[in-house]
């Protein structure tokens, strides 16, 4: 397993947590993929404690010249921290790696959707626990992370953007 870390998620960089109270912030990362292996992890965009996540997408090339179906370059997309869902259930860490997406392909058999995911790369919304029991109220500082599960049939190198919509439930 090899982290990457984008730029401005790194750890002298400032997670965005001032403003007006409840205005959306947009925190994102761009990294150039050169190598994805399995349990590669990719550090995207800081999240500030007390963060109430509620939107996103990731962006990018296909990365995956080659893979099919069950062969695709796949990725989850979580936090590293603890978060609480609107109903107030608690949920840990060891289970926020997937938080955000689950088992997202990056192949280049990829369906495009006209109009909203292009045939030249990805845009897609985020999905995961943020779907089903969204949005999710973030605990502690953390990272938002793409980690590999399958690698790329085919890796071409490319780039790629999470963004990560939120707001400051509560400042620390």
């Amino acid at each position: 397993m090899t982290a990457f870390t984008a730029t401005r998620a790194g750890l002298t960089k400032p997670a965005a947590s001032v403003g007006w109270a409840q205005d959306t912030k947009t925190g994102w990362g761009t990294i150039e993929v050169s190598a994805a292996a399995p349990a590669d992890v990719f550090n995207m965009v800081r999240i500030p404690k007390g963060a109430m996540i509620v939107g996103g997408r990731v962006l990018g090339d296909k990365l995956d010249s080659t893979g099919a179906g069950s062969a695709c370059m796949t990725v989850n997309i979580g936090l590293t921290a603890a978060v609480l869902t609107p109903a107030g259930v608690s949920v840990s860490t060891a289970s926020t790696s997937n938080a955000l997406g689950a088992a997202w392909a990056f192949g280049s058999d990829f369906s495009a959707v006209l109009g909203y995911k292009p045939e030249t790369g990805r845009n897609l919304p985020l999905g995961g626990l943020l779907l089903s029991d969204g949005p999710l109220f973030v605990q502690d500082e953390c990272w938002a992370t793409l980690t590999v599960i399958t690698s790329a049939g085919g890796l071409t190198t490319g780039s790629l953007t999470l963004q990560v919509d939120y707001y400051m439930a509560q400042h620390s």
